[in-house]
């Protein structure tokens, strides 16, 4: 009347226990490579402003690579203040895990910097750190490179390579301006300033 009596712990419609424990490790592993190939909301958020950091002092360094005699120029690019943005999403990224920060940077080991910087937040944080100091190096470059007369054109690639390499690009403009490629204007040369 009502068919065969079905055993309780076999789910409905399954009649061999092989075949039932198969779909059910296949459904499994489908579900947990579903998981491992999805980011979380965290990453995703951290991949953003990972995005966004270097767009932000693009126009800094646009200006003083392309425009760096236009009187607003300097005036800009004279501020400490260009820095913020990536400092923000320094502190975005960071203020919510600071307790991981601290415990890696309080007392720094190569194992414990190489498995934080491993991490979305790890590379996130240190990416806006690098693009907020190149850029304070960049303008210190761009303003004393101004005072001491040295070519924009020649200025230009400096700032270039102090972009994508900033140590480097930093020992390459001191370089410069100690072998005598900068004109030297004694009356600029007064205000001893990096930042008004």
């Amino acid at each position: 009347m009502a068919g065969p009596a079905r055993t309780v712990d076999r789910p409905p419609g399954r009649t061999h226990a092989r075949r039932a424990r198969h779909h059910g490790d296949r459904r499994g592993r489908r579900r947990g490579r579903r998981a491992a190939g999805r980011p979380d909301a965290g990453d995703r958020v951290t991949g953003t402003l990972f995005a966004v950091t270097f767009p932000l002092a693009v126009p800094f360094w646009l200006m003083m690579i392309v425009l760096p005699t236009w009187r607003w120029t300097e005036r800009i690019v004279g501020s400490p203040w260009i820095a913020l943005p990536p400092l923000v999403i320094y502190a975005t990224v960071v203020l919510p895990h600071f307790g991981d920060f601290w415990a890696v940077m309080s007392s720094p080991s190569l194992d414990g910097l190489r498995e934080l910087l491993g991490t979305a937040k790890g590379a996130a944080a240190i990416w806006a750190q690098f693009i907020a100091f190149d850029l304070l190096i960049g303008a210190w470059m761009y303003r004393d490179a101004r005072r001491r007369g040295v070519s924009p054109l020649l200025m230009a690639p400096v700032l270039l390579f102090t972009i994508v390499l900033s140590p480097l690009g930093l020992l390459l403009y001191l370089v410069l301006r100690t072998t005598g490629a900068a004109r030297i204007a004694p009356a600029r040369l007064t205000d001893t300033a990096a930042f008004r």
